[in-house]
């Protein structure tokens, strides 16, 4: 998914130790370049920073690049002072004069450095594309961005539609080709079909001896002889994990099931297209039939399908790396089958897929039983290899401790704990499993797990922690015994009310995050506060969370210190460049725009600092004021390539600790969030009930509790491991991976 590799190693994370220049707001605006000294443990680099300026490289005036629909309230972010502005039509006509009561002078905004007005322009409602304007118009920056107002869907159709076409550029064992590798005037081809190579599939447990194939073993529950089926890439690389696939598929069905109205067939322009079934569940079948591939015949799943150390840019039909199947654990097995679960119910409506949405049931409940089975955390030994096991991950050096265990509480922070909630939620909403929802009670009232009942936990959990969506699935099952049900709600809307709304009401451009927040996959994790503030709006039917949801929404498409959209081909001003070791030297050969809907990490202060020294939101862009080494022209702003961090300094030459994947990778998870973020914010209309089991009578609830294995923090291993549990142990003895147990009973903070 990322080069952990070379992320988190002790005494390599970037640190500033001076800056030099100018400290006053203007002064920071004005200067071109500014300089930092740059300490990588013994090497010391100087950085030529040249984030987003104002008036400079950036415009001064900040709108969401999409559009806002027109009964929406529209708020436009000034850098100047708004007096006087005005806003145009296409044609130049000034459209709204800005008036001083719709102005709110924010002041300097110490997380951006720029100086801020929030300026009000909901007057605006007529349908048309219309641009912002300074009284005084210095150059082309003091003009904004174009944006559209419409009826919601017609705005935020293109966006929606856009994320969701980057699936199909991550599938794999295919080809891309016309018509369907078209989207908006160019083509991104892929001409052979890619992993389906005789080196992939190897199991892991022989390693490093190729003994046996997944296909062929006695293990497969699902077409056994077969090579693995479909799939996506999981990011930037050609890996692919459960953790990550499995949650952003589901998050996908879960869009789908907020306004499957909205959802055609054909308006994806995929191979699948004409089949009358919408094509958002046709592009997630590849996620569900590469995770059913995975199952064992005993009901777990296979972690991931990934090589053992990392993959250079090339197109992805000729990559013949091999590829090893990783064991069983409990986190991967949670989220196969919490969305299999989901899946059963969704696709057993259309004709072409009911005899499939069998199996999805089936698979889901043997899943489960395997879970029922192994009732604490079941992780597998990576060895040497620095593939993350994610839900799963261990540390390969002692360095790399901090990153796995809180120092404060020496709780080990990756667990199965969130997926493994998720999972009851599922069997108990869509089966009406009596024992899952034992499971999901004793989680919350015996072991008192933080993953659901800590605020920040939940809101800032990302793919390690899912608890949020089972929350929202409790929230507004109707077939949820009260107690349970009115204990989902109150935790939805306390994180609203303690986490989310006290930021969005403090922050300049009306996001939710703090300084620290600026860390690996911000955008998507905005994305998943979005959508948690739209379902505490529609649980309350309280406005406010809706507006803080829909202005989270509006940095995500442009509205924020940097100036553009954070996916590919999305608004009218969108990233030029990404990281992707397909798609990203596709499109610098044929110089053409990235190929399209993929959602960015974004802003990264913590892993990148030296790109904004002073100013976390501004971690992202780079004015570089010369051509690069890898011809990148002056000014372009947007990076990928590694020589490009060496030639700003921003790494020491030759060095790969840290890189633009940090900031610019792409991943499923962050295209999937914020295709659900754009559909959250439709109304505020509760989700229907159609998808979920028929109300029943689950009995006495104590007795289904006290059936519940409470955790004791004990972590098992995978019998299919190298060396099995013994090898494991070496490896810790060796000191190749570090571990300590899950922190239990802890409870809300």
């Amino acid at each position: 998914m990322r080069k952990i590799k070379q992320l988190f190693k002790l005494g390599l994370v970037a640190t500033l130790t001076a800056a030099c220049g100018g400290t006053s707001p203007a002064g920071n605006q004005n200067r071109q370049t500014e300089v930092a000294t740059v300490d990588l443990g013994n090497v010391k680099t100087v950085a030529q920073t040249n984030p987003a300026k104002p008036g400079v490289n950036v415009p001064v005036i900040k709108v969401n690049t999409v559009g806002y629909a027109k009964d929406w309230s529209k708020m436009v972010i000034f850098n100047v002072d708004p007096a006087g502005a005005v806003v145009k039509d296409e044609a130049g006509n000034v459209a709204l004069k800005i008036s001083a009561d719709k102005i709110t002078q924010f002041g300097f905004d110490k997380i951006s450095g720029d100086e801020v007005w929030q300026v009000d322009i909901s007057d605006l409602n007529k349908k048309g594309t219309y641009y912002v304007e300074a009284a005084e118009v210095k150059n082309e920056w003091y003009k904004s961005d174009t944006f559209v107002v419409d009826d919601y869907w017609n705005v935020q159709s293109h966006a929606v539609q856009t994320l969701i076409k980057s699936f199909y550029f991550q599938r794999t064992r295919t080809n891309i080709v016309e018509p369907w590798a078209k989207w908006n005037g160019h083509s991104y081809i892929r001409e052979g079909v890619s992993h389906a190579y005789d080196d992939v599939g190897w199991d892991w447990q022989y390693f490093p001896e190729k003994k046996e194939k997944w296909q062929d073993s006695a293990d497969k529950k699902w077409w056994p002889g077969e090579q693995l089926k479909k799939g996506w890439f999981d990011a930037g690389n050609f890996d692919m994990y459960i953790d990550s696939t499995g949650i952003s598929a589901q998050i996908l069905l879960i869009a789908y099931s907020l306004s499957p109205e909205l959802f055609k067939d054909g308006d994806q322009n995929i191979p699948e297209s004409g089949n009358k079934v919408p094509d958002i569940l046709d592009e997630t079948t590849w996620a569900l039939d590469w995770i059913m591939s995975l199952q064992q015949k005993d009901g777990g799943f296979r972690h991931s399908e990934a090589v053992k150390d990392w993959t250079a840019p090339m197109p992805a039909d000729e990559d013949k790396t091999v590829r090893w199947i990783r064991p069983e654990s409990t986190s991967s097995t949670a989220k196969a089958v919490s969305v299999l679960a989901m899946a059963s119910v969704l696709y057993k409506e259309f004709p072409e897929y009911k005899e499939i949405a069998k199996k999805y049931e089936e698979a889901a409940k043997l899943g489960w039983k395997w879970m029922l089975e192994h009732p604490q955390q079941m992780r597998w030994n990576p060895l040497d290899s620095p593939q993350p096991g994610w839900d799963d991950r261990v540390s390969h050096d002692k360095g790399y401790k901090e990153q796995v265990i809180d120092g404060e509480t020496g709780e080990y922070l990756y667990n199965d704990i969130g997926a493994r909630w998720a999972a009851a939620v599922e069997m108990w909403v869509r089966f009406r499993d009596k024992d899952a929802l034992g499971v999901l009670m004793g989680m919350y009232q015996i072991d008192k797990l933080p993953q659901v009942l800590d605020v920040k936990k939940i809101t800032t959990g990302s793919w390690p922690n899912v608890s949020r969506y089972g929350l929202i699935e409790l929230a507004f099952d109707e077939g949820t015994p009260d107690e349970v049900r009115q204990f989902a709600k109150d935790k939805i809307i306390q994180c609203a009310d303690e986490w989310l709304i006290p930021r969005w009401e403090k922050d300049a451009h009306k996001v939710v995050a703090v300084e620290w927040e600026y860390y690996w996959g911000f955008g998507a994790n905005t994305a998943e506060k979005v959508h948690m503030l739209a379902m505490a709006a529609k649980l309350t039917g309280d406005k406010k969370y809706m507006e803080a949801a829909r202005d989270n929404w509006h940095w995500l498409m442009g509205r924020n210190p940097n100036g553009y959209s954070l996916a590919t081909g999305v608004g009218s001003k969108a990233p030029t460049k990404f990281y992707h070791l397909e798609w990203g030297p596709y499109a610098d050969e044929l110089n053409i725009p990235p190929a399209p809907g993929f959602a960015l990490g974004g802003p990264n202060h913590t892993d990148l600092p030296a790109l904004s020294p002073e100013y976390p939101a501004k971690a992202l862009l780079w004015d570089n004021q010369e051509a690069t080494r890898v011809g990148s022209p002056p000014h372009q702003m947007w990076h990928w390539k590694q020589e490009s961090l060496w030639d700003g300094g921003f790494e020491p030459e030759g060095g790969w600790n840290n890189g633009w994947w940090c900031v610019v990778e792409t991943d499923l998870l962050y295209s999937a969030d914020y295709t659900l973020a754009g559909i959250a914010i439709r109304d505020m209309k509760t989700p229907s009930s159609k998808f979920r089991g028929p109300k029943t009578n689950p009995g006495n609830l104590d007795k289904l509790v006290k059936k519940y294995v409470p955790r004791t923090g004990e972590i098992t291993i995978a019998k299919n491991s190298p060396g099995g549990k013994e090898g494991y142990q070496k490896a810790i003895d060796d000191g190749l991976i570090m571990v300590a147990k899950e922190t239990v009973g802890a409870g809300a903070k």
